[in-house]
């Protein structure tokens, strides 16, 4: 009883047909309803009306089969705030293993969904950037092979991207020139001394000669 009172998760247990029989003290705080609001109410009290319908009834199907459903609630607090929420509910059986409750222990997610939209929309505006990009960009690791290049540079060197990512960063120069580029990168890498600006003249692989204006940066 103390461990449901001082639960950090808010704790729902409900009847068969669903109707509320108790809350913790959590409830209460990430809800807005009291005890006395929500006992003898359906949870759908909580409900904001922007999730699927069919997740219900396949919760339901479940739950009443005798598993455990675990899944996400984009749910409705009482001042109409809304909010995500994750939850899991379980039946509970008596001795002979006939369904008498249903639990269900519930934790705002809220701010996590927040960070992950926040980091979406930033994955989002850094991949429209590098894509539009007019200057070619490209994107080494510490052994010196591409990990990521744009379209623009791309085009700049004359090759496709699946020729250029996952192999050394001096694919793109001729073969003359490539241990010699590649030790001095492993150089500046190894020394944290990477990030600076330059402008060099370099003969591509198809042996187009060719001036870059380059900058350079560590992170």
């Amino acid at each position: 009883s103390l461990a449901v009172e001082q639960s950090p998760a808010y704790i729902i247990i409900t009847d068969t047909a669903g109707t509320i029989q108790y809350v913790n003290p959590k409830f209460t705080q990430i809800t807005g309803y009291t005890a006395e609001e929500a006992i003898g109410k359906n949870p759908r009290i909580l409900q904001s009306g922007k999730m699927n319908p069919d997740t219900y009834k396949q919760l339901w199907a479940i739950i009443t089969s005798g598993a455990a459903w675990r899944g996400e609630f984009y749910n409705k607090r009482k001042n109409g705030e809304l909010y995500w929420e994750a939850a899991q509910i379980s039946p509970i059986t008596d001795a002979d293993g006939v369904i008498t409750n249903f639990l269900s222990v519930n934790e705002d997610i809220t701010k996590r969904k927040r960070a992950e939209e926040a980091l979406r929309q930033s994955e989002l505006q850094f991949r429209l950037v590098w894509e539009k990009s007019a200057e070619g960009m490209r994107l080494i690791n510490e052994q010196g092979v591409v990990l990521r290049v744009n379209e623009a540079f791309c085009r700049m060197v004359g090759k496709q991207r699946e020729e250029i990512e996952g192999k050394p960063f001096t694919v793109i120069y001729t073969k003359a020139q490539q241990e010699r580029i590649l030790r001095r990168y492993q150089a500046r890498f190894s020394s944290r001394s990477i990030g600076h600006h330059y402008e060099r003249e370099f003969t591509l692989w198809n042996g187009k000669k060719v001036w870059f204006e380059a900058s350079n940066s560590y992170f």
